[in-house]
């Protein structure tokens, strides 16, 4: 099945959207001098926002709850 040239577009727009969150989680805890282990959890909004962003956001979230253990909590 061929994709439109609409859904082509959106494609390339949301390419690469996910790249920056992580360097900004590190960066950001940098500054706090603080580790992600020490942290006491993991907070996530979820919603209202873009469907695409809202993934993006909840899966970080989620991996890095994963691999840390620490609990994470969606934040309306």
């Amino acid at each position: 099945m061929p994709i439109s040239c609409r859904t082509r577009r959106r494609r390339q727009f949301w390419a690469g959207k996910a790249a920056p969150i992580l360097p900004a989680v590190d960066r950001a805890l940098g500054e706090a001098r603080i580790s992600l282990e020490a942290l006491g959890g993991i907070a996530v909004s979820i919603g209202p926002g873009s469907f695409t962003g809202l993934r993006i956001g909840l899966s970080t979230a989620k991996g890095l709850a994963y691999a840390t253990g620490l609990p994470l909590v969606g934040v309306p």
